[in-house]
């Protein structure tokens, strides 16, 4: 089975390659590094801005992994016998204070810490109990079915570090250790708008040639991070005067502007030169499909990215670059977008030389394999490609006609794949 690479490209003229282009964002983009107190029930998806260590060993005492009997194990050998006398019990929070002499043993249940002269914990499964008497039936081992103090984080070993997103686990293991509050980077300031005269809210009822904004609401949606505070600035017409005042605002209060539309090269898309004007932009093409129109660049203190309008475009562009810049921007660590490799169940024949995103289908009929088939409509402005599929077929510029059968990339939506019905 052939296997589709993806190979980078060489800078166009008019636009440069996509690896390019993500490369030279992210070069500009610097982490906010302002820093805030949270309290731990605030914590999950926020970027951790110190490197948090155990305040104590944990487990704290060495404890019994299993129900069964506490031993010294030498006392096996020394006494040539595997009968020991039961003189206590031990349970979790309610341990066994005293200290165990040769030839005694200890009723202990899960998590119980470990009685001073005992080292060994024996299952009740292979324990024969007899008038308080407890022999042993299988073979046993030093140690076994034991929890060491600290085999799970030693005393000041770093447990959540700086720059890491915190999830569901950070927080169980914080709040094991007793902690309260840490801290992390603030929320980044983003806002966001639509731009165009045909546009309607979705409230409104629809004219000759109107259409209602979806960027709006999949732009909000791809903002919805605990590390992210959106303020929507809503439609703004294609009018200098009002493009100018909005961005002016929002760059006021805000660390990153983000907008739809008005950055393609016809007459009435009037952002691109309101914030050359206000600001500068590093950036404008990109040899992508979708997605050729991206602006990027900065106005007073906020970055500014200027996404195409197409709703799709909008999608995969904010997905493939602006969700990178921002993770760098609240100062998380570096991550990669998951892809894998996919047999593809259509032809698909390229004809151009850009990275190219199609939207396919991925599914697992079994473990460890996985199939693709692209939708066949792939249009810029179809957004029910984007309902539909679970998927990007990630195409390399250098593609031309890929044949069913053959492995391509595929970066899915998530890490569920939910298998439509035929």
């Amino acid at each position: 089975m052939k296997k589709i690479t993806n190979k980078k490209s060489n800078t166009s003229k008019t636009a440069l390659s996509f690896e390019e282009a993500h490369n030279f964002l992210l070069s500009r983009i610097e982490n906010i590094g302002d820093v805030e107190t949270i309290s731990l029930s605030e914590a999950k998806g926020r970027i951790c801005a110190e490197d948090i260590r155990a305040p104590f060993d944990t487990p704290r005492t060495s404890n019994s992994a299993m129900d069964g009997f506490a031993i010294k194990f030498s006392d096996l050998e020394k006494q040539k016998k595997k009968s020991f006398n039961i003189i206590g019990s031990a349970f979790a929070g309610h341990p066994f204070c005293e200290k165990v002499k040769s030839g005694e043993a200890i009723k202990i249940m899960t998590g119980a810490p470990l009685p001073e002269g005992t080292d060994t914990v024996v299952i009740k499964e292979e324990t024969i109990v007899e008038h308080n008497l407890a022999t042993f039936v299988e073979k046993i081992h030093e140690n076994q079915n034991i929890r060491r103090a600290g085999e799970d984080l030693k005393f000041q070993e770093t447990c959540v570090s700086k720059s890491q997103k915190i999830e569901v686990g950070d927080i169980g293991v914080l709040a094991a250790l007793g902690i309260t509050k840490i801290n992390v980077y603030r929320q980044i300031k983003v806002a966001y708008f639509s731009t165009g005269d045909e546009l309607k809210k979705i409230t409104e009822p629809l004219g000759f040639g109107d259409i209602y904004d979806s960027n709006l609401y999949t732009i909000s949606e791809m903002l919805d991070k605990p590390s992210i505070k959106p303020t929507s600035f809503g439609i703004v017409e294609d009018n200098q005067d009002k493009i100018k005042k909005a961005l002016l605002k929002a760059a006021s209060e805000n660390d990153v502007i983000i907008t739809t539309g008005g950055v393609s090269v016809g007459e009435a898309d009037h952002l691109k030169n309101v914030v050359k004007k206000l600001g500068h932009l590093e950036l404008w093409k990109v040899e992508m499909k979708p997605g050729r129109p991206l602006a990027f660049g900065k106005i007073k203190n906020s970055y500014f990215f200027g996404l195409p309008g197409n709703p799709v475009s909008a999608m995969v562009t904010f997905e493939q670059f602006v969700t990178h810049a921002l993770e760098k921007l609240s100062g998380q660590k570096k991550s990669q977008a998951l892809t894998i490799y996919a047999e593809i169940q259509t032809d698909i024949v390229k004809t151009n030389r850009r990275t190219e995103f199609q939207r396919g289908i991925l599914t697992q009929p079994r473990k460890g394999q996985f199939l693709v088939k692209k939708l066949d409509q792939q249009s810029s402005g179809a957004l029910s490609s984007m309902s539909r599929a679970n998927c990007f077929i990630h195409l390399s510029p250098d593609l031309k006609t890929i044949r069913k059968g053959e492995l391509v990339l595929v970066q899915p939506f998530s890490n569920m794949i939910n298998t439509p019905e035929n």
